[in-house]
């Protein structure tokens, strides 16, 4: 994933922030709500079961997030319709570290849409708790980032 494409606000520069390494969690059914499903169009920052990954490196975010294998029904196929397993995703984004907040821009996701975020680091787990994100699709950015604590190694 390269570099995120300045949309409404200029990189920031690039310079060590707190918050910079990589961090990763594991989202059970249970939390999901339900096994991952297949979609034509999946948005991303969706809150399905698997693994995801973030990294923080210098003011610029990317993540992964990789579905549970699930158990496909393809009964289906006979009807024409291709039966496919779900699909993870990629996201990037520019971050700017005020204190314990944290301002997410320039997400190809949410075009002008600044998440702002307080967040808190210790014993390398990482919390985000929401002040203000209006990135659409019934804000699965920030259900996504607050779902559950990320485990750093730095």
């Amino acid at each position: 994933m390269g570099e995120p494409y300045p949309y409404s606000e200029p990189a920031p520069p690039e310079e060590r922030t707190p918050l910079d390494g990589t961090y990763t969690r594991t989202i059970t059914v249970r939390q999901a709500g339900g096994p991952p499903v297949y979609c034509q169009r999946c948005a991303p920052w969706r809150l399905d079961a698997g693994e995801a990954r973030l990294r923080f490196d210098q003011g610029t975010l990317t993540g992964t997030f990789e579905p549970i294998a699930v158990e496909v029904d393809c009964r289906s196929e006979a009807k024409g319709v291709e039966c496919k397993h779900p699909p993870g995703f990629d996201v990037s984004a520019h971050y700017r570290v005020d204190g314990d907040r944290i301002e997410i821009f320039n997400d190809a996701n949410c075009i002008g849409m600044t998440g702002i975020y307080e967040w808190s680091l210790e014993d390398g787990t990482l919390v985000f708790d929401a002040v203000r994100d209006a990135c659409p699709f019934v804000r699965l950015r920030q259900k996504y980032l607050t779902a559950a604590p990320w485990q750093g190694s730095r």
